[in-house]
């Protein structure tokens, strides 16, 4: 059967019309399949979703000739100068149907040539456009068709877009370097940083919508390529013409208004609102924005945005704000146990209820979200697409089930949603991230809009915008919250608040710390994001809303948990869940590299089930562990910080305390080529004794010292070698600026502080690295001599050598212990005056100390290696690794008794039990 027709279209629909009938037509031909039978039917269905009668225009099953063969064949569909289809049963291969296509064609005249080419089994199309070189290939499926149909639009009587090639573009970083390039030009033409954030922010509105349907498609490059000067030269007034008309409603229009403007729509809302100054032109700048059209927008994913942000700012800039960019997976890892993983459980469990989907609807719909440092959005951007997505599934399923029961689900002007922009809030202190974050949860919402349109066939026509989210240009750490969102049960906040810590901080970054947190809780040690943290528990108060921060690993270690934690679990707060350190990543290129937390928190723990994230590879996945309760230094156990003290809370350890401290200019040390002369020398020898610091003590570098106590004047008087040394340190003690240096510049002979022991002692060196799975204390004889780089501590019988030794210690000190960079740095307040070591018996106490022995004669059965060397984890002698373990056991039993230690997290949950139990005797007693 031959039909034909000829000529024009009777009225051209509206891009929303085309759009609306391309759903319908992807939902009723979802099951179709057979070539012969369906094939002339689906395509006069598929031309009338344009406006055009197929009887005009097309010829089926067109006679024409095989170039390969000479055989006759039929073109399945054909428009002469336009198309040519190739249709084939669902499921064929459709590049037997591509050689067949192209087989045709020389059979053709060349007037009858078409642009496109079309390869279709009734769920997948393959459009060629062999009508420009190289030709550009495009690839859907059926029910996407709503959102491709500018390949199509031309026949319905708009202007055939330029083809590019959709696979290589989506998110593409070329395009993102456009826009940097365009920014740089920007700058470099003397606009303000505000208006080049407005200018920009409006481009990018632009892009997107006339590749997503919103505009008509390709309708700005058209109106850039076809009316602009190509030097560039007016340029800049056409795009104010183009904004200015953006924001009039077509009814105010002036009738001379130029052709191509009349077809863009009125779009309100604030994005075109504000006059901004025109920006000039040239011809590179005309050339590096027309690139970016040609880019496929419509595939953009928000995590574009935030590397586009930073691609057009330095790195000292973004170091300075403490920005980084979230990837969507590391977003989802935050808001999953925050809210949406319970959402979805309910969703789960009401899907065959109308009553309890509507409920759920509602629920959603009555959240609302606040990002208090939103940057680009990005949080904000994947709460709402998460949301949405949540949403179409509830739509579908009460068409389903009312379906089932005769009913449909009535769909309004806004199609029933009930998700909406307005449910987000941010706050952020730069305009451009600010202006990106708007634009970026439109294009969110628009984005959601067009999925619902493939999934159920309609969706809202946003245009004009008269909802939006709301992104307040503020410093969130001076700003009440409550103007943005009041706070709320329903409220939710999450983000990636700065991370700067009080190294990088400004002075006016501490003097907003003081401020936040009050004179009453500040402490120097605090991280520029412990502000967020204060900030949230204070405006939430006694609500029971969410908060949930990405945060450095820091405010869960060490000196800053006290505090940062003390004062928010004061006030009733409980954390809900937490993923335990993990390696953070960014989308953007030059990607930051940050060990990170995600906690989240709420007054009396409103989750009510508690969950640990834990990663046993920090650049993998973690494993998940529903515990009892969760500690603020994220391992399961009570809800206590440990705060410094004076004295050991142990009734079993002794007290440490600093090394001598020489202030000797260098006066008191022996060179290597120095040695000789001292030893030779009688008087002089007397006094030559070993000496260590951290880095001697950890590499066995040998080093010497005059340690003069004792210093008996005939000495001084016979060794020309001590008299000139005391004179060194006398000078250097004198030049000192320090009143009390100078002071000891009398006592020359003497360190400045002496602490050294008179019997054997405990070293402790102030760092160690993180990767060791013991700490590398050494126990020394009084005559070696301890400089204040370690601590130190008496020691006869080696039981403290033997506790310090210990994994029960070096799990409490990588928790509890401050950091330099990653390595663990003891502290005498902070870690050994708090290790919860219960009281032990002479028994115990005995039995530790011979497992102290022996790791010390393990590690004399390595004289070559220095503790260093030994205790490499990926290297450490078998004899070592025994001894250890034995130690472990004794230490264990003196800490947990009985309890079964399998496990470092074991091992900490006891541990905070026992500290819980023994601050809380020590105060009673007090």
């Amino acid at each position: 059967m031959v039909l034909k027709m000829g000529c024009g279209v009777a009225s051209k629909l509206s891009l929303a019309e085309i759009r609306a009938n391309a759903g319908r037509f992807s939902r009723r031909w979802s099951d179709a399949g057979r070539e012969n039978a369906d094939t002339q039917m689906f395509w006069a269905e598929f031309f009338a979703a344009f406006g055009i009668d197929a009887r005009r225009f097309v010829v089926f099953e067109h006679h024409a000739s095989r170039f390969t063969t000479g055989r006759s064949g039929r073109i399945d569909v054909f428009w002469p100068g336009e198309l040519l289809v190739e249709q084939k049963s669902r499921g064929a291969d459709l590049r037997k149907a591509a050689d067949q296509a192209y087989d045709y064609l020389d059979s053709l005249d060349d007037k009858d040539l078409p642009r496109l080419i079309v390869l279709c089994d009734f769920n997948k199309f393959v459009v060629h456009d062999v009508s420009v070189t190289p030709k550009v290939t495009h690839e859907f499926d059926l029910k996407s068709l709503p959102n491709r149909i500018g390949l199509f639009t031309w026949m319905a009587g708009y202007t055939r877009e330029p083809s590019v090639a959709v696979s290589e573009q989506a998110a593409n970083a070329k395009a993102v370097t456009k826009m940097a390039q365009l920014y740089d030009a920007l700058t470099d033409d003397k606009l303000s940083d505000h208006h080049v954030s407005v200018f920009l922010t409006r481009i990018l509105f632009l892009l997107f919508g006339e590749d997503t349907g919103l505009l008509e498609r390709g309708l700005f490059r058209q109106i850039i390529a076809d009316k602009t000067a190509a030097d560039g030269s007016d340029l800049g007034a056409w795009v104010q013409h183009i904004f200015q008309t953006l924001d009039t409603a077509q009814i105010d229009r002036s009738s001379r208004t130029d052709e191509m403007l009349l077809r863009l729509p009125y779009v309100n809302g604030s994005i075109f609102t504000e006059v901004i100054p025109t920006a000039h032109f040239d011809r590179n700048m005309r050339d590096a924005l027309l690139s970016a059209c040609d880019f496929e927008w419509g595939l953009i994913s928000p995590a574009v945005f935030g590397s586009m942000f930073q691609s057009v700012k330095s790195k000292e800039a973004r170091r300075a704000l403490g920005e980084h960019y979230t990837t969507e997976r590391d977003i989802l890892r935050a808001i999953g146990p925050l809210f949406l993983d319970q959402l979805h459980s309910e969703f789960q469990a009401a899907q065959f209820s109308v009553k309890s989907l509507n409920a759920l609807w509602d629920k959603i719909s009555s959240y609302k979200f606040l990002d208090p440092a939103c940057g680009c959005g990005n949080f904000l951007v994947v709460t709402y697409r998460e949301l949405r997505a949540l949403e179409l599934r509830i739509i579908e399923q009460l068409q389903q089930l009312r379906a089932g029961g005769g009913q449909t689900v009535l769909l309004g002007e806004d199609m029933g949603l009930k998700v909406n922009l307005a449910q987000m809030h941010g706050i952020e202190l730069e305009e451009w991230p600010a202006r990106i974050a708007e634009v970026a949860l439109f294009i969110a919402d628009h984005q959601a809009n067009r999925h619902m349109m493939e999934t159920v066939g309609s969706a809202p026509d946003r245009l004009p915008l008269t909802t939006s989210a709301k992104i307040v240009r503020d410093n969130a750490l001076g700003f009440d919250w409550n103007l943005v969102l009041p706070a709320g049960d329903s409220v939710v906040v999450v983000g990636n608040p700065p991370f700067i810590g009080i190294s990088l901080r400004t002075d006016q970054q501490t003097a907003e710390l003081k401020a936040v947190w009050g004179k009453k809780h500040y402490h120097g040690s605090l991280d520029y994001v412990s502000g967020w943290y204060i900030k949230a528990a204070n405006y939430m108060g006694s609500h029971k809303g969410r908060v949930g921060f990405v945060s450095t690993s820091s405010i869960c270690q060490g000196e800053q948990v006290a505090p940062l934690w003390g004062p928010i679990l004061d006030h009733g707060f409980e954390i809900d869940f937490a993923h335990r350190t993990f390696a953070w990543t960014s989308e953007a290129s030059g990607k930051a590299s940050v060990h990170v937390v995600i906690v989240a928190f709420s007054q009396g723990g409103v989750l009510g089930r508690k969950t640990l994230f834990d990663y046993p590879n920090i650049k993998g996945e973690p494993i998940v562990r529903e515990v009892s309760n969760i500690s603020p230094y994220l391992v399961e156990g009570p809800s206590v910080v440990v705060y410094p003290q004076s004295k050991p809370l142990s009734p079993a350890l002794g007290e440490v305390r600093y090394g001598s401290k020489p202030t000797d200019g260098g006066g008191f040390f022996i060179g290597p080529d120095e040695y000789k002369d001292f030893i030779s020398d009688p008087a002089a020898a007397k006094y030559v004794r070993p000496f260590v610091g951290t880095k001697e003590l950890l590499h066995d570098i040998p080093r010497w010292c005059l340690w003069m106590v004792d210093l008996n004047p005939s000495d001084l008087k016979n060794s020309p070698l001590l008299r000139e040394r005391l004179e060194r340190v006398k000078a250097f003690r004198l030049a000192s600026d320090a009143a009390s240096t100078r002071e000891y510049a009398t006592m020359a002979r003497l360190f400045r502080q002496i602490a050294q022991p008179e019997t054997n002692y405990l070293c402790i060196p102030r760092h160690v690295l993180e990767r060791r799975l013991f700490f590398t204390a050494k126990r020394l004889a009084p005559e070696t001599i301890s400089g204040d780089a370690n601590f130190v501590a008496d020691d006869p019988d080696g039981f403290m050598f033997a506790v310090i030794s210990s994994t029960a210690y070096v799990v409490w000190q990588k928790t509890v212990g401050g950091r330099i960079k990653s390595d663990l740095r003891f502290s005498k307040l902070g870690v050994w005056n708090t290790l919860p070591l219960p009281a032990v018996t002479p028994e115990m106490r005995k039995e530790i100390v011979a497992a102290g022995v022996a790791v010390q004669a393990a590690r004399e059965n390595h004289p070559r290696l220095s503790l260093a060397q030994m205790y490499d984890p990926d290297a450490m002698p078998l004899d070592l690794i025994r001894a250890h373990a034995v130690l472990d056991k004794a230490v264990d039993r003196a800490f947990f008794g009985r309890k079964s230690v399998q496990t470092d997290e074991r091992r900490l949950t006891l541990l905070f039990e026992l500290y819980k139990t023994l601050a809380a005797a020590q105060k009673a007693a007090a």
